[in-house]
């Protein structure tokens, strides 16, 4: 139903919007600045350094919090992405897909499992710790993987900040061009203008 509402799209269009481009790009930073504040500063994170080891490598808990955040927050950037048009309420209608909420628990059912059960098997299965992560480390995994969500709000809000800038700016040097087209043109059909171009012939 939505979709009747939309305006007709140019078929010589391209497929990607510059509203896609503006979530592409600020979500690979938020992503990309997130990894790399998990990998090099690993000391506020908690517990990395306590129970059984390994305590650094790819089977520590300090790669399993980095590997739980990144799957975490391609999930809920999942959600993001079911509004394409820069919509502040990207839950609207989520109610009425229900394969959408049944993959997306899924996905996150299988991470926990992938987590807390499988690494056990070591690198045959996940390189992952062989206990799982404690509670307190799931919890920063989830504020971190619910970040695209705010993230989201800010890169709309920014969008639409740019375009009212832009819009104004065309706008304006527009009037300024009508007026100066609409004083050319008084100017022209002046009465003195005429009588000096008179007395001068």
């Amino acid at each position: 139903a939505n979709q009747l509402k939309r305006p007709p799209v140019n078929r010589s269009a391209s497929i990607i919007t510059e509203q896609m481009w503006f979530n592409m790009l600020g979500q690979s930073v938020y992503q990309v600045i997130i990894v790399i504040l998990l990998m090099f500063q690993r000391d506020w994170l908690p517990g990395v350094d306590e129970g059984p080891s390994p305590h650094e490598g790819p089977e520590s808990r300090h790669y399993t919090i980095i590997f739980n955040s990144f799957v975490l927050m391609q999930v809920f950037n999942e959600y993001n992405s079911r509004k394409l048009q820069g919509e502040w309420n990207i839950l609207s209608g989520i109610q009425n897909n229900r394969l959408f909420l049944i993959v997306s628990l899924a996905t996150v059912a299988l991470q926990v499992i992938i987590v807390q059960f499988l690494g056990v098997f070591g690198e045959k299965a996940f390189s992952v710790h062989r206990d799982g992560l404690t509670g307190e480390q799931w919890l920063v995994c989830l504020a971190f993987g619910a970040g695209p969500l705010i993230w989201q709000q800010i890169i709309n809000l920014t969008k639409w900040i740019l375009d009212h800038a832009c819009n104004g700016a065309f706008k304006s040097r527009g009037l300024a061009g009508k007026d100066r087209e609409k004083k050319a043109k008084s100017l022209a059909r002046s009465p003195s203008l005429k009588v000096r171009s008179n007395g001068s012939l």
